[in-house]
């Protein structure tokens, strides 16, 4: 692959810590004066110095997921913090892929895609979120197997560590904890580009961003638009 050195962002020595994926929408000239002094550090290593300079606790603890939320429990912040909302959104329709209503929801926000729990009715075989639709509030389930894309469409796209590629084999990261996916990147213009996967991928999800590596090296990012199903 032949990448136009420009400054560049790569990913963080401790792998599981890496912050590259949240970074995508750094620009050139914000890179040109950004130092990043930790990536060569592992977590460990930062919270051991700390405490050896009493800079934490002992009982230090990180956060995880949604920091703001104490107890990690998002519906119950929304039913606290905007109640009136979620009255407004109401009771919602559960269907198949063909539309085909299957039962009712309480809501399309207690949902995410490739959640198997809490519909409310048993089926034969195990049944997962593959699309919410939350101005009709409708939320889709089908089999495990309709969960797979083989390719999707990312908008918005920025090209944070390369000049516009006309396509590029690299790898895939889908969330933060994602632990990517080998495929090929096709630029359709400077801002939107497909990506076909090697393997199809679980639980991909429109509205979130995906990432693409060369190596350790974060080439570009984007907004996930629409996703094909293998």
């Amino acid at each position: 692959m032949n990448v136009t050195a420009l400054e560049e962002l790569l990913q963080g020595c401790d792998i599981h810590k890496d912050q590259s994926y949240m970074l995508w929408r750094l620009q050139q000239n914000d890179l040109d004066l950004t130092l990043f002094p930790l990536g060569d550090y592992t977590k460990q290593a930062i919270v051991a110095l700390a405490r050896r300079e009493n800079l934490v606790a002992e009982d230090f603890s990180e956060s995880q997921d949604v920091c703001f939320i104490p107890d990690g429990d998002y519906r119950r912040f929304l039913a606290q913090e905007v109640a009136d909302r979620l009255v407004s959104i109401g009771a919602g329709d559960l269907v198949d892929a063909e539309g085909r209503v299957l039962g009712r929801h309480p809501g399309f926000y207690h949902f995410t895609i490739g959640q198997r729990k809490g519909f409310g009715i048993g089926f034969g075989e195990r049944r997962y979120v593959t699309a919410i639709d939350a101005a009709a509030n409708r939320v889709t389930i089908g089999a495990e197997a309709e969960l797979r894309c083989a390719s999707l469409l990312l908008e918005d796209v920025n090209w944070v560590s390369s000049i516009p590629l006309p396509s590029f084999r690299g790898q895939i990261r889908l969330r933060y904890k994602h632990r990517g996916a080998e495929g090929v990147v096709t630029a359709l213009t400077e801002d939107r580009v497909r990506i076909d996967f090697d393997e199809p991928q679980k639980a991909v999800t429109p509205g979130q961003s995906a990432v693409a590596y060369d190596r350790e090296r974060l080439i570009l990012g984007g907004i996930i638009s629409q996703k094909s199903v293998n």
